[in-house]
């Protein structure tokens, strides 16, 4: 087994505690990186989107993204909701197999009227999907690609009761 570590270490004559040490810290440095880059990425994505949102003169945002994940999808959807109160939103990204990882949100503006916890159960029925969350912001997976165009439909109602 020892022979076998240092083969993947590069090096029979190495302190394993040491390059197990080194290593951790490394992963840590790049999980940070990635944290920061992320959120950068984020935030520039959701000012896109909201100089989007005021060319149009809309309340409803609903866009497909790619390469963020639950978490980047969350960061996008706060820095919206920091910055419109009057808004509703889904986010959503194709997962594996035609299946979606979302988010909906919802500005301070509609949480009490149309909270986020309450839109994803709607959501999820329409996508098969499951997940659940907060007045402002809900997440849910596993739901079908195809079925997007029915939460638009659904939302787009909703903003208008």
């Amino acid at each position: 087994m020892i022979k076998d570590l240092g083969r993947l270490v590069g090096s029979p004559d190495k302190d394993y505690a040491k390059w197990v040490r080194e290593t951790q810290q490394h992963l840590k440095a790049i999980e940070r990186d990635y944290e920061n880059t992320l959120s950068v990425l984020a935030k520039e994505r959701s000012l896109i989107l909201l100089h989007e949102m005021y060319y149009k003169k809309s309340h409803f945002l609903i866009v497909k993204l790619s390469g963020f994940g639950q978490k980047g999808m969350r960061m996008i959807a706060d820095y919206i909701r920091e910055r419109e109160k009057e808004v509703i939103g889904f986010i959503y990204e194709e997962n594996v197999g035609q299946k979606i990882d979302y988010v909906v949100f919802v500005g301070d503006g509609y949480k009490k009227t149309h909270p986020a916890h309450a839109l994803i159960k709607e959501v999820n029925a329409i996508l098969g999907g499951g997940g659940g969350g907060r007045p402002h912001i809900a997440e849910g997976g596993g739901g079908a690609l195809q079925q997007v165009s029915h939460v638009r439909e659904f939302l787009v109602n909703t903003l208008k009761s």
